[in-house]
């Protein structure tokens, strides 16, 4: 009989599920392999009536989570984008936590931030209980994986809600523009630039030296470089990994046109193990050559 309920809701049969509820009504309570309930797989779905039907028949599943993940069923409707659904689901329990899925890290904001479901991301960051500016478990903000993936609207949206999330930075200390030139998101790299011009020099990485040119450089995103330079960043090259050198090691040859060579971009390339042991081999062959 749960197994039945568990289908029945993912194919959205409502009737059935109807049929279902009335002859074992504790089988609302029916969990499958992965921790879902019937209420998990309708908003995975979309089945808005089922959703409700399941919700005026067992109000207590609102609040249930998954097995491994402790995703509610909020979280399953934002990640698939069904704002209908998320709306429901906001109303039957306006307080409900969303701040509970991928190791008690992700909010909902979280999982339809990068799928680029704008109006979900709307109706989620209207809730009383919106948490626009909490983390994951790499630190990232919604704002971050939006820029990510190049959803203009979502990150428009985010800012427009909460201003302070353009500042916020994750674990490696980026920001959400680091992570738009990282994707190479040229619209995107503009859109918060506009917002915060400085962040341009912000220096991100586990060891605090890479720019969001850094990244655009890297990733052979041409684009986003001639952007990033149009802006003139206050400095272009320092001791250590320059964009140059991020595009050289890629092979980005487009980029590194773009790029300018400095002085300390030539010392820093002659200075590599590789060139070093180069330079030796030619001393070696002009020492055996001429003596």
């Amino acid at each position: 009989m749960d197994f039945l309920l568990l289908e029945a809701a993912t194919k959205g049969h409502d009737e059935v599920v109807a049929e279902l509820l009335a002859f074992s009504p504790q089988s609302s309570d029916a969990r499958n392999s992965s921790g879902q309930t019937a209420l998990h797989l309708a908003a995975e779905k979309g089945h808005d009536k089922i959703v409700a039907r399941l919700l005026a028949h067992n109000a207590a599943l609102i609040d249930a989570v998954t097995s491994f993940s402790k995703m509610t069923a909020l979280h399953f409707a934002a990640r698939e984008g069904h704002e209908s659904t998320v709306v429901q689901l906001l109303s039957h329990s306006p307080g409900i936590d969303m701040k509970t899925a991928g190791q008690n890290t992700d909010t909902a904001l979280h999982l339809a931030a990068p799928g680029g479901h704008v109006n979900v991301v709307a109706e989620l960051a209207l809730s009383p209980q919106s948490t626009s500016d909490a983390r994951d478990y790499d630190g990232q903000t919604a704002l971050h994986l939006a820029a990510e993936k190049g959803h203009d609207k979502i990150v428009a949206r985010l800012l427009a809600h909460n201003p302070a999330l353009i500042d916020a930075v994750d674990s490696n200390n980026m920001t959400a523009l680091h992570s738009a030139a990282h994707g190479g998101h040229e619209s995107t790299v503009m859109q918060l630039l506009s917002h915060s011009p400085g962040l341009i020099d912000l220096k991100a990485s586990d060891n605090n030296t890479d720019t969001a040119l850094h990244f655009a450089a890297s990733g052979g995103h041409v684009k986003v470089v001639a952007e990033l330079l149009a802006r003139r960043p206050s400095f272009l090259a320092w001791e250590g990994r320059t964009p140059l050198f991020c595009a050289a090691i890629k092979g980005h040859q487009e980029v590194m046109d773009l790029l300018p060579l400095t002085t300390d971009q030539v010392f820093f390339f002659v200075s590599t193990p590789l060139i070093l042991f180069l330079v030796f081999l030619l001393f070696l062959f002009s020492f055996f050559f001429f003596f």
